[in-house]
């Protein structure tokens, strides 16, 4: 298991990160977090919790990458730096595979109903907005940037749902 294409673990070195239709190079790290605001329940005279309940889901996906010149992520359209943001539509970010899956196993078959090399959607963050847009511009070091977004729903690509924001 010493190729790419054989490896059983995912790494940063088979991963593709399209954010809003557009493909991001040279990305750092991605991390995609969810929080469920769980609090547990006592009673008095309870020293054990009664109860854990969930009250508010809360998605987020932060995106850390090296900055580049006349392609960042605002010159892409993706983050904003001041009331722009007011402006800006949801967008979806998906996290993909690109080995080729004919080697691990998986189905190869696309839409089309022809067999080929096709990547492999990990993660789509759907109907993200932008809450944090960082860039770091330090002496004898290279310049970044970091984006977080909010995610109202996360999938797999098994289509389960891993998370789900309902609008009340």
């Amino acid at each position: 298991m010493a190729d790419v294409v054989s490896q059983s673990v995912v790494t940063g070195v088979v991963l593709q990160l399209v954010i809003g239709g557009v493909t991001i190079g040279l990305a750092q790290e991605v991390e995609g977090r969810r929080q469920f605001n769980t609090e547990p329940i006592w009673g008095t005279g309870c020293f054990l919790p009664q109860d854990i309940v969930m009250q508010r889901y809360v998605g987020q996906i932060s995106v850390s990458r090296f900055f580049i010149r006349y392609a960042d992520l605002e010159s892409l359209g993706l983050v904003g730096l001041g009331d722009d943001v007011l402006r800006m539509g949801l967008i979806d970010i998906e996290v993909h595979d690109t080995r080729v899956q004919e080697a691990v196993g998986i189905s190869t078959i696309n839409p089309e109903g022809t067999s080929g090399k096709t990547d492999r959607i990990l993660r789509t963050y759907q109907n993200c907005i932008c809450f944090d847009y960082v860039e770091t511009f330090r002496a004898n070091a290279i310049a970044g940037e970091r984006a977080s977004w909010f995610f109202q729903k996360c999938v797999s690509e098994a289509g389960s749902t891993k998370g789900t924001f309902q609008k009340t």
